[in-house]
């Protein structure tokens, strides 16, 4: 789904690798770690992706004059059948008003 300048993809077991590769990035690990997950090589995102509740959503910037690139990601853990978790990640390079309109993209898919 096209967002302003932004595809957003859905990514489901297929795409493992790279949500792993993301979260497990030195420069995202160590803002994403405060529950207690330990070293980035002993993570895994397969268990959770492969959870059909879950969602992930990555951001995907169309407009780069290098090409493609990945903005931003999301990750929807439902709770229960009204509340849910959000997580989301954006790139350092898109960190600013770049990563705010990526995330904005993420959001008007979600919750289209």
């Amino acid at each position: 789904m096209r967002m302003d300048m932004y595809i957003v993809r859905a990514i489901g077991p297929e795409g493992a690798e790279i949500v792993d590769g993301i979260l497990t990035r030195p420069d995202i690990w160590q803002h994403v770690t405060d529950d207690g997950r330990g070293a980035p090589e002993n993570f895994t995102v397969e268990s959770v992706i492969e959870d059909s509740r879950n969602w992930y959503l990555l951001a995907i910037e169309d407009r780069h004059p290098e090409g493609r690139r990945i903005a931003a990601l999301a990750s929807i853990h439902p709770m229960n059948s009204a509340t849910g978790q959000v997580h989301i990640v954006v790139e350092p390079w898109a960190r600013g008003a770049v990563g705010m309109a990526a995330v904005r993209a993420l959001a008007r898919y979600a919750l289209a």
